[in-house]
């Protein structure tokens, strides 16, 4: 079991709204509980405005509430229509992440009111400000959401069930040795999962972009190209894994096929090493920031553009030296496999060159960042002087 920082997160706004209200002398401090629980957001902006609807929510409900049980009475069936009312306001005004805690706070606001009823409300209200109050400053104190590192840990991950999905299915078909069908479609689903995970990632990483102002809208879009790029290599090597499950049922003799068959299986195992060791070193590059790798990266997509080229010599050649009709379908397969591996090839220099652009990026607003810094220093000493 793994405790994230957004589990320990609330309990420590849980424990620190207790202790406020309790010393605010509010009474029961539930409400403020139910309110940081809600506030805990997994990224800084989407606390921040969630934590504004929400206020803006409970304010509502709140005067609702009060003015409700002030005229009608605390009976069961004015308290669902308050619940009813502040809900529609809500609504009408698109709080809608505040609906709940409007409804909420109408509850606690009619519901076993003791004493002076506006002092009652009152604490209600202020109650749930608190706990909206330190549901967002926890947010921001303790361990901010760092949206970009999980959204680059999501990548890495599903990259690499990519690459591992994509040495099985091209050697199925290189080597004619068929599948473990169950674990394959297991890996698939899985990585269906894992993909759609980082499109979550992404859609907090942009949010959090409006919060922090440290990357640009057109870094927010590499990333985007990165996402895409994977998603479309993905549907590349499912291509290759059901080319192969066709092949698989006519029992194909390698042994038997001709030398320029096999010579095709060779490069398009020179082609699977090369694409694989790419895939291997993409998002290392873009932790490293090493120069070295990303060098190395372009010429294995340089390498990787020869072999294909070759490889769509060696197919004509092939099929223009073996004319046997039975080897039509056979020219079908590798001609899908030939495609598929060029516009994975395609993928992977597209992803390359955009890490390259996003490091490139983050350098330069480094180094623009300290010639600010330093300019500014000196500036100050002059004047100083």
């Amino acid at each position: 079991m793994v405790i994230g920082p957004r589990i320990w997160k609330t309990g420590i706004a849980v424990t620190l709204c207790i202790f406020l209200v309790h010393s605010l002398n509010l009474g029961s401090p539930l409400l403020a509980i139910v309110a940081t629980i809600l506030t805990i957001q997994p990224s800084i902006t989407k606390s921040i405005a969630q934590g504004g609807n929400r206020v803006v929510a409970t304010i509502i409900g709140g005067l609702i509430g009060f003015i409700i049980v002030s005229y009608l009475g605390d009976h069961p069936i004015t308290v669902g229509l308050a619940v009813i009312l502040a809900i529609a306001i809500s609504t009408r005004l698109k709080l809608q992440e505040g609906i709940v805690i409007a409804a909420i706070t109408v509850a606690a606001v009619m519901v076993d009111v003791t004493g002076d009823p506006k002092l009652y409300a009152l604490h209600r209200l202020i109650e749930t400000l608190v706990g909206i109050g330190v549901g967002v400053g926890v947010n921001l104190v303790f361990s901010p959401p760092n949206t970009e590192r999980n959204l680059i840990e999501g990548l890495t991950d599903v990259n690499q069930h990519l690459k591992n999905l994509y040495v099985t299915v091209l050697n199925g078909f290189i080597l004619n040795n068929g599948y473990n069908q169950e674990k394959l479609e297991e890996e698939i689903n899985e990585i269906r999962s894992k993909l759609e995970d980082i499109r979550r990632r992404m859609f907090e990483f942009k949010d959090e972009i409006g919060y922090r102002k440290v990357l640009k809208s057109h870094q927010v879009k590499k990333y985007e190209t990165v996402v895409t790029s994977l998603n479309l290599i993905f549907e590349r090597i499912l291509g290759i894994y059901y080319t192969e499950l066709n092949r698989s049922q006519r029992n194909i003799d390698l042994e038997g096929t001709s030398k320029e068959y096999r010579d095709i299986l060779e490069t398009l195992q020179k082609l699977l090493t090369t694409t694989v060791s790419m895939q291997e070193n993409l998002l290392c590059y873009l932790t490293s920031k090493n120069a070295d790798l990303c060098l190395y990266l372009e010429n294995c997509g340089q390498q990787s553009a020869e072999l294909v080229e070759e490889l769509r010599l060696q197919i004509n050649k092939w099929h223009l030296i073996d004319e046997n009709k039975n080897n039509s379908i056979s020219l079908m397969e590798l001609s899908n496999i030939g495609y598929e591996m060029e516009q994975i090839n395609h993928h992977l220099k597209r992803i390359t060159d955009t890490l390259k652009q996003i490091v490139e990026g983050e350098t330069a607003n480094s180094e623009e960042g300290f010639i600010k810094w330093l300019t500014a220093r000196v500036f100050t000493r002059k004047k100083g002087s």
